[in-house]
Parts: structure tokens; sequence; C-alpha cells
């Protein structure tokens, strides 16, 4: 199936943003990758900044109808957590430049990168996870903990590596391909670690 070229376009933004920051891509570099010229691509859109926020929504959208599910069925928290992680750390694996590219911005331009996420349904995600824990605690199934270090300590523990890797290859002393191997065994032993520490 021939991608159309609102695709091409998104495609090829996705790659050179990721790569290069939004401040460093150029939008004639991004027509060039994606096959047309310029004044198609301010046709579909009519700014960089326009085309960034498409490419961010356009990267996980994917991700949160599917955390929402994840977060939406009836399992116990701990299941939960093991569901959510096998799914995040898998996105990740499969979008590795977007930690760094998120810890980049973050520093650069923060208000940007806020924007971006303001145009993603995450809120109810949040408060979906938040409400699990806090009913797990009253339930006494799990011990009392502040939900947002929870969070973070699950999103801490999963994102870290992935942005770490090259320092974190070389201090393990292994090479890109174990380190690959390390990464996908995370998504249990995170999911281990966590519902270890919560009982």
């Amino acid at each position: 199936m021939v991608n159309t070229t609102q695709e091409k376009i998104l495609n090829a933004a996705t790659e050179i943003f990721l790569l290069k920051g939004p401040d460093g891509a150029r939008m004639q570099e991004i027509a060039d990758a994606a096959g047309i010229n310029k004044s198609l691509l301010h046709y579909y859109f009519r700014d960089k900044e326009t085309l960034y926020l498409s490419v961010f929504k356009n990267v996980l959208k994917d991700l949160v109808p599917a955390l929402t599910s994840v977060l939406g069925s009836d399992k116990p928290l701990t299941e939960k957590i093991s569901d959510f992680l096998e799914l995040y750390i898998g996105f990740i694996q499969t979008n590795p430049l977007l930690p760094h590219f998120i810890v980049t911005e973050t520093t650069r331009n923060p208000e940007r990168l806020l924007m971006a996420f303001s145009q993603l349904p995450r809120q109810s995600l949040n408060d979906r996870l938040k409400s699990d824990i806090l009913k797990s605690i009253e339930r006494g199934e799990i011990k009392p903990i502040d939900p947002n270090q929870l969070i973070i300590n699950i999103i801490s523990l999963s994102v870290f590596p992935f942005i770490a890797r090259p320092v974190m290859s070389s201090f393990l002393d292994i090479g890109f391909a174990e380190f690959d191997i390390l990464l996908e065994k995370r998504k249990k032993e995170v999911a281990q670690f966590v519902i270890n520490s919560l009982k």
C-alpha cells in the first residue's frame, strides 16, 4: 500500500525531528526526505510548529489507546503494572530515540514539549492509575505509597536504560546486542521489582 503524501511527510519529519530536534530540523530537509516540494509540505502543515505537534501525536497515537485499555481492565493492580511495563518498554524499544528526544526537549524548550503533551489524552491515564493505586492501598493489597512516587518509579526504571544506553553498555562491559537482550528482559524484571516493593 502506497503511503499518502501526509504519511510520507509525517514519516520523514519523525525521523528528522528525533535525530536533530525541532530546532535543528529544516522544512526543506523534511520536504526532500518526503520526496515532495516545500510548497506542498506547507499545504499540509503551515509551519514547523504545526508539523512538530502532528509528529508528536502521530508517534504516540497507538500507545495511548493501548495503555488506556490496559489500565481500564478489571485486572488487579499488580497485573496491570506488568501489562503496562510490557507495553511501555516494548514501545520504547520500537522508538528508541524518543526518550532522548524528550529529555533534550525538556532542557531546550520545555514549553514546546508541554504543548505537545497537552494534545494527548494522558490525564485519564494518570487519574485511572492513581485511583487504582489508592484503592489497592485501601483494600490492603499493597502497602501505603504515594501514587506519584510509584508512577515516577515505574517510568524512570523503564526509560533510563534507553537514555543512558551507551554509558550503561560500557559500564556493564557488554555489547549492544547483549544490551538489547537485557532491555527485553527488563519488561519482567522491572515489573517484579516494582511489585515486590509494594508488598
